[in-house]
């Protein structure tokens, strides 16, 4: 695993937990209050999402080589 390895995991991660966050974020500010609560909701979503998902897919990475050195 190379130093491209971990971008691309991270990079994924963060594509996938950005547009999670931004899709539960905006639906919860459309249900409780409206357009302008969704907005804000897609962008806080998007934000924490992208950050979590690209420290998610880092942590996936570091799994995946402890479990090759195993073997």
């Amino acid at each position: 695993m190379s130093f491209i390895s971990r971008v691309v995991c991270g990079t994924s991660g963060g594509f996938v937990g950005g547009a999670s966050g931004a899709t539960i974020f905006t639906g919860i500010g459309l249900v409780v209050a409206g357009g302008p609560i969704a907005a804000i909701g897609f962008g806080v979503g998007a934000i924490g999402g992208t950050a979590a998902g690209a420290i998610a897919g880092n942590n996936l990475l570091k799994k995946v080589r402890d479990k090759q050195n195993e073997y």
